[in-house]
């Protein structure tokens, strides 16, 4: 399955309440990723008779303490939970399986493909075990830094072969697997199952995912992540 927790090594403060429920974790994690109003987490936080008992009286006290009136509420929340009663990791990997789910993926997701006899390579193999989870879904981040710009991955129903990839002086067959920015960028896969970016407009550098995993591919792609790991590895010769 592609879609996995991972530990990047983000540095967190000791989490106060390790054994929360998952319940009124998504609960609280809904909120901050703006799933939930305020009146709804508000009238929970005070009319749950029960929750205190379960987030303990430190951290039910903090939330009781918020002034949810205020138009920052779930920017002061997050600086109140984050990294102290949930990990900013934990944060993360919600926020991106929340644009998963909009975009209709589910756990365990592995669609039949229409495919007459493909090739048997290892590269389409690898394009072939990524399109039967996201096969047709498009990915759109609400969670973008830049307001101007639409992010979006948009996934192909079948592998596109790409034979040669010399004039980039790269001596590898990429398969396509999806677009991105409004098929403004092929992603590829290759035989090692390492990821490739062209630009579809210009055409003129080649770049390698050269970061930890898909997942975190993805999130970058989304902009859920700051970082940007692909590196030019050919420039288009001629």
């Amino acid at each position: 399955m592609l879609v996995k927790k991972i530990d990047r090594g983000i540095k967190v403060l000791a989490i106060k309440n390790p054994t929360m429920h998952e319940a009124d974790k998504s609960r609280i994690l809904n909120f901050l990723i703006r799933n939930e109003n305020v009146q709804g987490f508000e009238s929970w936080i005070y009319s749950d008779s029960d929750l205190e008992s379960r987030l303990g009286a430190a951290f039910y006290f903090e939330l009781i303490q918020i002034n949810y009136k205020d138009k920052g509420v779930v920017d002061n929340l997050r600086k109140v939970v984050l990294d102290s009663y949930i990990s900013r990791s934990d944060f993360e990997k919600f926020k991106y399986r929340n644009v998963l789910q909009n975009a209709g993926w589910y756990e365990n997701r592995s669609i039949e493909l229409n495919l007459s006899e493909p090739p048997n390579t290892p590269e389409i193999q690898n394009a072939i075990q990524i399109i039967k989870e996201f096969g047709g879904l498009k990915f759109i981040s609400s969670y973008r830094r830049d307001n101007w710009t639409l992010t979006l991955v948009e996934f192909l129903k079948a592998p596109h072969g790409i034979t040669n990839m010399s004039k980039y002086g790269l001596d590898k067959t990429l398969v396509c697997f999806a677009t991105a920015h409004n098929d403004h960028t092929c992603l590829f896969v290759d035989s090692d199952n390492k990821f490739y970016q062209l630009d579809n407009v210009v055409n003129q550098n080649l770049y390698e995912y050269k970061g930890s995993d898909f997942e975190h591919m993805m999130r970058q792609l989304l902009e859920l992540d700051k970082e940007d790991n692909f590196q030019i590895v050919g420039r288009k010769k001629g």
